[in-house]
C-alpha cells in the first residue's frame, strides 16, 4: 500500500537522493526547482512523493498555474523542457496521478498536465506536437568538427570572418542575455518570462548554469542559457537578434556550447524541445541529433475538460499581432505578469 507526502523543504534529501539515482529522472526533478518557482513567481507548488514502508517510491513535482488568461491547471513542469513522474513502478505512477487528480479537484484547477519522458498509458489524453534533439558528441572538439554538414561548418566560419566574438560566465552576462531574450520574445508576439527567473535558476543551480552571450563591437547579437547535468547539457533557452542573422550568431553560438560540453567531458548535447516542422526544427535538424517524442498528457478534472488550444494560435492571433508592436520597454514592463498565466509555455 503507498502513503503519499507532500514534500516539504524537510523532505528535501530523500526526494533528491531517488530523484538523482533514478534512471529516467532529469534535472528538472531536483527539489530545487520548487525553491526557483516560489521564489519567481510566488507559486504553489506541490511535490508529491510516495512511499511504502518508509522507501520512496515514486515523485511528481507540481506547479499550480493560477491564470486569468488561461485555466487554472496542475503543470509538471511549466517553462520547462521536461517533467511529470518519475516512479519504480505503474502502480506508484498511477497511485501519483491519482493523487495529484484528487489535489487539482481540492484547488478548483480544470486539468493537470504532465511533460512526460516516457509516454504513460493510463492517462486520458497524449499530445505529441513537441519533440527534443539530443546530440551525442565525440570525445574531441576536432572529430565533432568533422562530423558537421557542410553548410554549418561554412556559416561558423562566416560568423568568426564577421568578427562575433563570444563569451560565457554567470551572473555578470544576465543583463546581456535578458536584452537578447527579451527583444527576442517580444519579435515573435510571445511575452518573456521575467529576468528574476533567470536570476533564480542562476542562484539555485550555480554549478549547473552558464550563459553564453555573441557580441559584435561589444553589442549582443545572441545568447543562450544553457543547464548541465549527469553527462548532458541543454540549451533551454536561445535567442539572437534577427537584423544579425546574415552574420550567423545561432550557428556559431550553438557550436561554442557544444565545444563547451565537450572540453567538459559532457557526452550528450540536448538542443531542447521544439514543434514538429517548425523553423527551430529545421535548424536543430542540421545539427544531425537523435529526435526523440515528448509527451504533454493530461487528465481532466470532474470533467471539465482540457486545453483545446495553442495560446499562439486560434483567439490569441490579434495579441500576437499587437505584441510584436509594441515598445520593448513596455513588453519588458508587463510581459512577465502575462508569461507567467500562459501555461503552455
Amino acid at each position: 500500500m503507498f502513503d503519499l507526502v507532500v514534500a516539504s523543504y524537510n523532505d528535501r534529501a530523500s526526494w533528491n537522493e531517488y530523484a538523482h539515482c533514478h534512471p529516467k529522472a532529469h534535472l528538472y526533478h531536483d527539489f530545487r526547482w520548487r525553491d526557483v518557482f516560489r521564489e519567481s513567481f510566488g507559486s504553489r507548488c506541490f511535490y508529491l512523493m510516495t512511499k511504502e514502508e518508509g522507501r520512496v517510491t515514486g515523485v511528481l513535482p507540481l506547479v499550480l498555474m493560477e491564470s486569468a488568461i488561461m485555466s487554472r491547471c496542475l503543470t509538471s513542469l511549466p517553462f520547462l523542457n521536461y517533467g511529470g513522474i518519475i516512479a519504480e513502478n505503474d502502480g506508484a505512477a498511477s497511485f501519483l496521478v491519482d493523487s495529484a487528480a484528487a489535489l487539482a479537484g481540492e484547488l478548483k484547477a480544470r486539468y493537470i498536465e504532465m511533460r512526460n519522458l516516457e509516454k504513460l498509458n493510463f492517462l486520458q489524453e497524449t499530445r505529441e506536437h513537441k519533440v527534443t534533439m539530443l546530440l551525442k558528441l565525440e570525445n574531441s572538439a576536432e572529430s565533432q568538427w568533422l562530423k558537421l554538414n557542410a553548410k554549418i561548418r561554412n556559416e561558423v566560419r562566416k560568423a568568426e570572418k564577421s568578427g562575433l566574438t563570444i563569451n560565457s560566465g554567470k551572473d555578470e552576462l544576465l543583463d546581456s542575455f535578458y536584452t537578447v531574450f527579451s527583444r527576442n520574445m517580444r519579435d515573435l508576439g510571445t511575452p518573456a518570462t521575467g529576468k528574476i527567473f533567470f536570476k533564480t535558476i542562476l542562484k539555485h543551480f550555480p554549478g549547473e548554469s552558464r550563459i553564453f552571450i555573441v557580441a559584435i563591437n561589444n553589442r549582443p547579437i545572441a545568447a543562450a542559457f544553457s543547464l548541465s547535468c549527469n553527462k548532458s547539457m541543454e540549451a533551454p533557452w536561445a535567442s539572437s537578434v534577427r537584423g544579425f542573422n546574415r552574420l550567423c550568431p545561432n550557428e556559431f553560438i550553438y557550436w561554442h556550447m557544444i565545444k563547451h560540453a565537450i572540453e567538459n567531458k559532457i557526452g550528450r548535447f540536448d538542443f531542447g524541445r521544439c514543434t514538429k516542422d517548425s523553423g527551430t526544427y529545421r535548424f536543430k535538424k542540421q545539427w544531425a541529433p537523435e529526435e526523440k517524442q515528448l509527451y504533454w498528457q493530461y487528465r481532466s478534472v470532474s470533467g471539465s475538460g482540457l486545453p483545446s488550444e495553442d495560446p499562439k494560435q486560434g483567439r490569441f492571433g490579434p495579441f500576437i499581432w499587437l505584441w510584436k508592436r509594441l515598445p520593448l520597454s513596455v513588453a519588458n514592463s508587463i510581459g512577465p505578469y502575462i508569461a507567467r498565466q500562459l501555461t503552455t509555455f
